[in-house]
């Protein structure tokens, strides 16, 4: 398979595309084909070793199918999104053409969504889900304002 590598650590001139093994899936795993995967700030860290030594193949969420579930919770070729679980970090992560990730972190979908617009979901959904039921403890009876803003184009008519 392909994959996107960091060869040593500093910028994107540090990434290069490689050949790796296909990984296999070892006990509470799923391999993932991955179609699409997000890009976050979180991995600029990680490429540089700011947050410490960290895997050679970066990505912390993705999109994609079931390649092989080491547990057969999941049936091959299901819609499937993952998130953390060590991605990018202490496994390599979803840079690839195949991931391998913790069942834990692996949720099924179902949507009619582009892999493109569905990669944006994960990790903006895991942290939004974070902010309201963690830092906010957000319960039922409990009000929430979302303020938006409204940007006015820059076009002089």
């Amino acid at each position: 398979m392909r994959a996107i590598v960091r060869k040593g650590y500093g910028g994107t001139e540090e990434l290069v595309i490689q050949k790796l093994p296909v990984p296999e899936p070892k006990s509470g795993e799923i391999v993932i084909q991955v179609k699409a995967f997000g890009l976050n700030h979180a991995e600029t860290y990680m490429r540089k070793a700011d947050w410490g030594d960290v895997a050679k193949v970066s990505g912390i969420e993705c999109v994609g199918l079931v390649r092989a579930d080491s547990e057969g919770r999941f049936p091959e070729g299901q819609k499937v999104a993952a998130l953390m679980g060590g991605m990018g970090r202490t496994i390599n992560g979803s840079y690839a053409e195949y991931t391998r990730v913790p069942a834990t972190n692996v949720v099924p979908i179902e949507s009619a969504l582009s892999w493109e617009a569905l990669a944006a979901i994960p990790e903006s959904y895991a942290t939004a889900w974070t902010c309201l039921q963690g830092n906010l403890a957000l319960a039922p009876g409990h009000s929430l304002v979302i303020r938006g803003l409204r940007r006015r184009s820059a076009r002089r008519l």
